[in-house]
C-alpha cells in the first residue's frame, strides 16, 4: 500500500484574519454535526450578505389591510428582506387579530408605552392618550420534526429528543416607532449656521435666524385706495403693501378736496386667498371675497370718516398653513384724506392635516428650505472654490493666481448674502466659511458607504404605523407610513408604469431600433435644383416657414456673436452675417427716401451700413435728448422689456413699448405721468432714427464728393475718408467718446465684403 504525502499550508502569505469558513470535504472524512452546521452557516451568511447589499424592505406584495369591524389585520403574500439579510416569505394570506398582537400585560406593550411617553410626561395623567407603534414583519425560526437521540451506541433506550428540522417563517408584532436617524451633514450644517445667525442677530449685524420661506409668517397684502368725486368719477388712486405683522400700520395721504367717496381694496398675494372674512357684526363671506375684499365709504365730505374692523383668514390656494389677521381700516375726509390700515393681531399658523401635508417633506428628510439653500450654496461655492485647487497627483503652482482666487471669494460672498443673508466679510461671520468647508469634509468622509445598519433590536421590516390607545385598542392604521421597499428593476418598472411610462429596457430597445434603422438607411442623391427650390419655399431671409402661416425667426442663432458663434472653433473663419430683417414699412420708406439723391452704386452700401450699425448699437450709448434723467429711466425700462439695441427698438411697435414703459414707471413709483412716458419713448425713437440718418448722410456726402468718372463702390467703405466721416456723424449722437475707429473699420469691412 502506497502512502500519499500531504503538504499543509496554514494560510496564504499576506492573508487577513477573519472571513467565512466552509467545510472542506474529502474521501474517508468522518462527518460530525459541527461540520454540517458549518456548511449550512457558510451558505446562509453568503445569502444574507447578498440580501443586505440589496437593502431592507418590501420586495413585492406584503400589503396589509385593517378590518375595524373584525378587529384583525389581513397580511397578503409577498417577499421582503430584513436589515440582517433574512428572507421574509409569506406564502398564503394570513389573518392576525388585535388580541393576538396586543397584550397589555406583556413587556413588549410596556416598551411601546414607554417609547410613546415623553421624558416629562406621566402616563397616568393621560390614560386614554394615543400612542404610536409600528406593525413589523419579523423573521423567526420554528424547530420541527422531533426525533429520538441515541447518543450512546450501546444504549438500548434513547437519551432524549431533538428537532430534526428548522422552519424559517415570519410573524407580525407591534414595536415602538423606529429610532430617529442621526443628523446628517446638512442637518449639522444648518444647526451651526442657525447658531451663527442668532449670534449675529443679537449683535445687530444680521436678520434674526427665523424659519425661512414658508416659515416666515403670513405674506403682505396689497391695499389699493381709489378716490371719486360726487359724480362717481375716478380722481386718483394709490397702492401700498400692508405687512402682515401685528401692531404694524400702513398709511396713505391724499391732497384732494374734491373727493367725496373712497374705495379701499385688499388683494391677497400671489397663490393666496381670503378664505373667510368676518366683519364687526359677525357676518361672514367666503367665495365673494376670496380674491378681493373691497370697502367703500360714500360720505367723505368735511370731517367724514370710515372706521371698519374685520377678521380675515389668509391661506394658500394650493394648501398649507393659514393665518387669521385682524384689520382696522380707517379713513378721514377733508382737504387732506388720510387712510390707515392697521394689523391688530396675527394668529397662526394653523396647519390642516390634509393629504398635502404628506408631500411636504417628500424629497427631503429634513427642512426642505434649509436643504435647498445649502445645496445651492454648496454647488456654487464648491465649483468656484475648486477652480483654485489642484487635482490629485499633480503639483500645485509655485504661486497662487490671485485673480482666480478673487473670483471664488466674490461669488462666495454674493451666495452667502443671497441665500443666508450673512456677510462673510464681517469678522464675526468668518466661521461661516469654516462651516461650509466642514460640510465638504464630512461629505468626503461619508461617501465611503459603511454598509446597512439595524437601528434597534427589532430585526424585521415595517409594514405600517398603528395608533393605539393606552388600553391596547387599535384606533387607526396607516399602511404607507414607515414602509420601506427594496428598489429592484421590476418594482421601478411597476411604479413608472402606473404613470404611463414605458419600462427602461423597453425605451432602450426602442432607441436601439431607431439607431439601427438610421444606420441602415441608404444614401439618396440630392438634385441641386430641387434643393434650391425647397430652400426658396421654406427659407426667407433668416426666417423658416413652419406651416400654418407661422415662421420661426433664427436671428438670435445666426446673428454675429449669437448663440451659434459660441460653437465655432477658435480658428474658424467668421461666418457671413445673416441678412437683417426688414424695417417696418414706414421706417423703410423714410430712410430710403433720404438716399434717393445718392449715387447709384453708393445707395446699397449706405443702407447696409445703417443696418449693420443698427444691429450692433446699444440703446444705452445714445446721447440723451431733453431731460437726461427721464431719458435714462426710459432706457432702463426698455432694457427690462428686452429692448437693448436700436435693432430691437425699431422692430417693436412704439405704442406697445410706451405702454410697457408706463407700467414700469408705475411699478417704480416714478412721478412721471402717462404723457411723460409717451414723450420719453418718442425721444428715444427720434435719437435712434437721427443716428441712422447721420450714418446714411455721411456715406452719401463722401460719395457726392467723387468725380463723375470715379464712382463710389462698396469697396470704398474701407477707405479712411469714409470711416472717418461715418465715425464723426455717428458719435455726434452717442455718449462719451462714442464708437472707436477700429470698430467702425470692422463694421465697414463686413459691409464691404457683403455681396
Amino acid at each position: 500500500m502506497t502512502g500519499t504525502k500531504h503538504i499543509f499550508t496554514p494560510c496564504v502569505p499576506g492573508a487577513l484574519p477573519g472571513g467565512l469558513r466552509r467545510t472542506e470535504f474529502y474521501d474517508g472524512m468522518v462527518l460530525s454535526e459541527r461540520d454540517m452546521k458549518r456548511e449550512q452557516s457558510y451558505w446562509q451568511m453568503k445569502r444574507r450578505l447578498t440580501n443586505r447589499a440589496l437593502g431592507s424592505g418590501v420586495v413585492w406584495g406584503l400589503s396589509v389591510h385593517w378590518d375595524a369591524n373584525a378587529r384583525a389585520f389581513t397580511l397578503c403574500p409577498g417577499y421582503g428582506l430584513s436589515c440582517c439579510g433574512d428572507d421574509l416569505v409569506v406564502e398564503c394570506p394570513a389573518t392576525v387579530s388585535e388580541r393576538e398582537l396586543v397584550d397589555i400585560c406583556s413587556e413588549e406593550f410596556r416598551a411601546i408605552l414607554k417609547a410613546g411617553t415623553g421624558p416629562c410626561e406621566d402616563p397616568c395623567e393621560r390614560p386614554d392618550g394615543p400612542i404610536e407603534a409600528c406593525l413589523m414583519l419579523e423573521y423567526v425560526e420554528c424547530p420541527e420534526d422531533s426525533r429520538r437521540v441515541f447518543e450512546d451506541p450501546c444504549a438500548t433506550l434513547p437519551g432524549g429528543c431533538r428537532h430534526g428540522a428548522m422552519r424559517e417563517t415570519v410573524r407580525l408584532r407591534l414595536v415602538p416607532p423606529p429610532c430617529p436617524s442621526e443628523p446628517g451633514a446638512i442637518e449639522r450644517f444648518c444647526a451651526r449656521i442657525g447658531k451663527l445667525r442668532q449670534m449675529l442677530a443679537a449683535a445687530g449685524q444680521a436678520a434674526p435666524a427665523e424659519a425661512e420661506f414658508a416659515g416666515w409668517g403670513p405674506p403682505s397684502v396689497m391695499m389699493e385706495v381709489r378716490l371719486r368725486d360726487a359724480g362717481g368719477n375716478a380722481l386718483e388712486n394709490r397702492r401700498e403693501r400692508v405687512a402682515s405683522i401685528a401692531e404694524r400700520s400702513t398709511d396713505i395721504t391724499f391732497q384732494n378736496a374734491a373727493a367725496r367717496s373712497i374705495d379701499i381694496t385688499l388683494t391677497p398675494p400671489l397663490g393666496y386667498g381670503f378664505f373667510k372674512v368676518r366683519d364687526e357684526a359677525g357676518v361672514e363671506t367666503r367665495i365673494e371675497t376670496l380674491m378681493e375684499l373691497t370697502l367703500s365709504e360714500s360720505d367723505l365730505a368735511q370731517n367724514g370718516r370710515m372706521d371698519r374692523r374685520l377678521t380675515v383668514d389668509l391661506a394658500p390656494l394650493a394648501g398649507g398653513a393659514s393665518y387669521t389677521l385682524d384689520y382696522h381700516i380707517a379713513a378721514t375726509g377733508g382737504t387732506a384724506i388720510a387712510v390707515s390700515a392697521r394689523v391688530e393681531a396675527v394668529r397662526g399658523p394653523v396647519r390642516v392635516a390634509d393629504c398635502g401635508t404628506l408631500m411636504r417633506d417628500w424629497a427631503f428628510g429634513l427642512d426642505p428650505a434649509c436643504a435647498t439653500r445649502t445645496l445651492l450654496l454648496a454647488a456654487v461655492w464648491g465649483w468656484f472654490r475648486g477652480l483654485t485647487g489642484t487635482a490629485p497627483c499633480n503639483d500645485p503652482p509655485d504661486e497662487p493666481d490671485r485673480t482666480r482666487a478673487a473670483i471664488p471669494a466674490l461669488v462666495s460672498w454674493l451666495a452667502w448674502r443671497i441665500l443666508w443673508r450673512i456677510d462673510v466679510t464681517d469678522p464675526k461671520a468668518a466661521q461661516a466659511e469654516r462651516c461650509l468647508r466642514q460640510l465638504f469634509e464630512e461629505w468626503c468622509r461619508a461617501f465611503s458607504y459603511r454598509g446597512p445598519r439595524c437601528c434597534d433590536d427589532h430585526h424585521g421590516i415595517h409594514l405600517g404605523r398603528v395608533t393605539l390607545s393606552r388600553k391596547g385598542r387599535i384606533l387607526c392604521f396607516d399602511e404607507w407610513s414607515c414602509r420601506r421597499h427594496v428598489l429592484t428593476g421590476p418594482l421601478l418598472t411597476h411604479w413608472t408604469g402606473l404613470f404611463g411610462i414605458a419600462p427602461l429596457d423597453v425605451m432602450a430597445t426602442r432607441l436601439a431600433g431607431w439607431i439601427c434603422c438610421v444606420a441602415r438607411t441608404p444614401d439618396s442623391p440630392l438634385d441641386p435644383v430641387q434643393m434650391k427650390a425647397i430652400q426658396a419655399a421654406l427659407w426667407t431671409g433668416n426666417e423658416l416657414r413652419i406651416g400654418g402661416g407661422e415662421v420661426l425667426s433664427l436671428k438670435s442663432l445666426l446673428a454675429p456673436g449669437g448663440v451659434m458663434d459660441r460653437f465655432q472653433p477658435p480658428d474658424a473663419a467668421p461666418a457671413p452675417p445673416a441678412p437683417a430683417p426688414a424695417f417696418s414699412a414706414q421706417i423703410t420708406r423714410h430712410l430710403e427716401a433720404r438716399l434717393d439723391a445718392t449715387r447709384i452704386m453708393a445707395r446699397a452700401p449706405a443702407i447696409d451700413m445703417m443696418r449693420e450699425i443698427r444691429t450692433r448699437l446699444p440703446l444705452a450709448e445714445l446721447k440723451p435728448l431733453g431731460d437726461a434723467a427721464l431719458f435714462d429711466a426710459t432706457l432702463a425700462a426698455l432694457g427690462r422689456a428686452q429692448v437693448a439695441t436700436v435693432d430691437d427698438l425699431l422692430g417693436r411697435d412704439p405704442e406697445a413699448l410706451a405702454e410697457r414703459v408706463r407700467a414700469e414707471f408705475i411699478e417704480d413709483e416714478s412721478p412721471e405721468d402717462a404723457a411723460a412716458a409717451d414723450k420719453a419713448v418718442g425721444l428715444v425713437y427720434t435719437v435712434a432714427l437721427r443716428t441712422l440718418e447721420a450714418v446714411g448722410d455721411a456715406v452719401t456726402a463722401v460719395a457726392g464728393e467723387r468725380a463723375d468718372d470715379e464712382p463710389f463702390t462698396r469697396a470704398d467703405l474701407r477707405e479712411a475718408a469714409t470711416t472717418s466721416a461715418v465715425r464723426r456723424a455717428l458719435n455726434e449722437h452717442l455718449r462719451g467718446r462714442g464708437v472707436s475707429t477700429a470698430a467702425i473699420r470692422e463694421i465697414a469691412g463686413r459691409v464691404a465684403d457683403r455681396r
